[in-house]
């Protein structure tokens, strides 16, 4: 066909062939007579298909690609498809603006809040679109690197080897173009220059019968490739070794597949273990809220509990101690009280519970509570019991005069005598059934005033406490050991009966599962060196199975001039990636089976990602240690 044909039949005007022409896309052949264009069938054919794919809006690069068959159409339609999205995008983003700025009208117009706005939008965009377009540049150059192919018979030649290339050129459609002069199988593909070499394969590596592989290298430097791309070297060498992370993963779809399942059954069970260890360590820490640990002041014997003279040392000890929570403090009193003089028991206390009770028990004054009563706000105060006031014809506000007395030991140190503390008024501030405990409670602030104005030793009658958290027990009763308390001994003379000199703790139900959830933890925590090289012994045995199929090509890369480290480091990140894919999916099965928490499944995750990492590095190690000359041979066994 001639030109004005071709125009009739495709529909593309003359000035437009004529532009694809000169891009390269068509080449008609010229009348020997008269240097008329000549368009074949094939040439109609890819006007057409030039004409499809520009009314896609698709870039000439790109067609050019499609027309060259280094990508197929159904390729390079859903790349275009992805970019008309993405525009698409931005069009509907414009439309927002669009619609915002209408809205707004021209009062509340602000140009420069628009134009950030817009600005940020765009930039956004901007950088997703820059990495996806910088990798598939560096994958197109990836894919024109290297090409190979499956041979019967060995070509040693050169000549031998280009006849090879040039029959797969000439089976797939290749322009494979001889280049004569050189020394090696040196050839032109699409303008690019390639190096030809053979390879015999280890048995496991042939197809169809066909023992050798031919592999042509693009002859580029380095610094080539960057111009070609327009990328920075580190920029370039990433999106380079995640093209071969995604590429290789994808040869090897069966083995990386049974790598994940392998991944998900060893995390399921790494977090199985990990969430009985955590379970075991949560039990621990919930201990405090089950047990309360309580203590009492004791005299050395065991004999009372109450009624003690506790020393000043001892007592401080207790106050100062950070481990203390519920402190109770009391001190006994006695005395006469009332216009008959009745004989009554008193206590000073710190809290209610040190006279057994609690607020609600009590009946107030308008405006009082056990908060006021206790700071001793208004020291001449007292709560009375319920039958004392009834005995004596009282109720709450009136006044109570009284002969205080606080006891102190004999000289023989075997009895108690009551000493003056001195007279007193005190306003009946509550009332409540306090028969165990005494006819009147007072606030210990004010009692221990009235031990320091009358020059008396004060010393506590009775002290007991709760620990903070069962984790400060050794703690503290080392801080009591330097403070001098003795542990209760049975038995003992009664000289010093009421000396309040020794502890009882009750630790022993706490200590008891203490022991239990310890002894659990143990038992795991016993094998947690025996999982950690299980977990690293299943990368290494992984690897190294998957590697043994693999010396060829890693043989074949180092014969190309990629080094040894770049190669070990490329499919340890492979392996590392399926194993990160693995550790995913067996995390969200775990969870979704109900195997651990959160926590733990990602504890394991971890760990396993770790050790796995460290296996497949140690296994490279030593499968990387072969001579890349026998390989090639076919020789290397491993």
């Amino acid at each position: 066909m001639n030109t004005q044909q071709v125009e009739k039949e495709t529909g593309v005007t003359r000035q437009n062939i004529r532009y694809y022409e000169k891009a390269g896309l068509l080449h008609p052949e010229r009348d020997k007579g008269n240097a008329y264009r000549i368009y074949s069938e094939e040439d109609v054919e890819a006007l057409k298909i030039i004409k499809m794919l520009r009314m896609l809006d698709m870039p000439l690069e790109d067609i050019r690609r499609v027309l060259e068959r280094e990508e197929t159409i159904t390729e390079a339609v859903a790349r275009q498809r992805e970019l008309l999205l993405a525009r698409q995008r931005q069009l509907k983003a414009a439309v927002d603006m669009c619609d915002r700025i209408r809205k707004e009208g021209d009062e509340k117009f602000n140009v420069d809040a628009c134009l950030n706005q817009m600005e940020e939008m765009e930039r956004q965009g901007s950088v997703f679109a820059r990495i996806v377009e910088d990798y598939r540049k560096v994958a197109r150059m990836e894919e024109k690197r290297e090409i190979c192919f499956h041979v019967e018979r060995k070509a040693e030649h050169p000549k031998d080897i280009i006849k090879e290339v040039e029959k797969y050129g000439e089976a797939n459609g290749l322009d494979i173009q001889r280049i004569k002069g050189e020394k090696g199988a040196v050839f032109f593909l699409d303008g690019e220059k390639y190096e030809a070499k053979t390879v015999r394969l280890r048995k496991s590596d042939i197809r169809d019968g066909k023992k050798y592989l031919v592999l042509c290298r693009r002859c580029c430097s380095p610094e080539a490739e960057r111009a070609e791309v327009h990328m920075e070297p580190g920029r370039m060498k990433f999106f380079q070794a995640v093209h071969m992370i995604v590429r290789n993963i994808g040869r090897q779809k069966q083995k990386s597949v049974l790598n994940i399942l392998v991944c998900i059954v060893s995390i399921s069970l790494a977090a199985f273990y990990q969430t009985n260890i955590d379970s075991c360590r949560q039990q621990r820490d919930e201990l405090d809220q089950i047990y309360t640990i309580r203590g009492e002041v004791w005299n050395y014997n065991g004999g009372v509990n109450s009624g003690l003279k506790i020393g000043e040392q001892y007592a401080s000890a207790l106050r100062e101690s950070p481990y203390i929570s519920e402190l109770q403090e009391s001190v006994d009193l006695c005395g006469t009280a009332g216009e008959a003089e009745t004989y009554v028991q008193a206590k000073g206390i710190n809290c209610l519970a040190a006279a057994q009770l609690r607020d609600r028990d009590l009946a107030w004054e308008p405006g009082m509570n056990e908060e006021t009563f206790l700071k001793g706000e208004r020291p001449d105060c007292c709560i009375a019991d319920d039958r004392f006031l009834s005995e004596n014809g009282l109720k709450i506000g009136d006044t109570l005069c009284a002969q205080m007395f606080y006891y102190t030991e004999t000289e023989d140190a075997l009895g108690l005598t009551a000493e003056p503390l001195g007279a007193v008024r005190m306003e009946i501030v509550g009332s409540g059934d306090m028969a165990a405990e005494g006819a009147l409670l007072c606030p210990l602030r004010a009692v221990r005033s009235r031990f320091e104005e009358n020059g008396a030793v004060y010393m506590p009658s009775r002290m007991s406490f709760a620990l903070e958290s069962g984790k400060h027990l050794d703690a503290f009763k080392r801080e009591m050991d330097q403070a001098g308390f003795m542990e209760v001994t049975d038995g003992s003379g009664a000289a010093g009966y009421y000396k309040g000199n020794a502890l009882v703790i009750d630790d022993s139900a706490y200590l008891e599962a203490l022991e239990n959830v310890e002894k659990n933890m143990r038992f795991l925590q016993a094998f947690y060196p025996l999982a950690l090289l299980l977990m690293m012994a299943v990368g290494y045995i992984i690897s190294y199975l998957l590697m043994q199929n693999r010396r060829m090509e890693m043989a074949i890369m180092q014969a190309l001039g990629t080094g040894k480290h770049r190669i070990a480091f490329q499919i340890f990140a492979e392996h590392v990636t399926v194993a990160a894919m693995g550790c995913l999916f067996g995390a969200s099965f775990a969870l979704a089976a109900g195997i651990g928490n959160g926590i733990s499944v990602l504890k394991a995750a971890g760990l396993f990602l770790l050790c796995y990492s460290m296996g497949t590095w140690i296994s490279l190690m030593i499968t990387g240690k072969f001579s890349v000359i026998a390989a090639l041979m076919g020789k290397e066994r491993g």
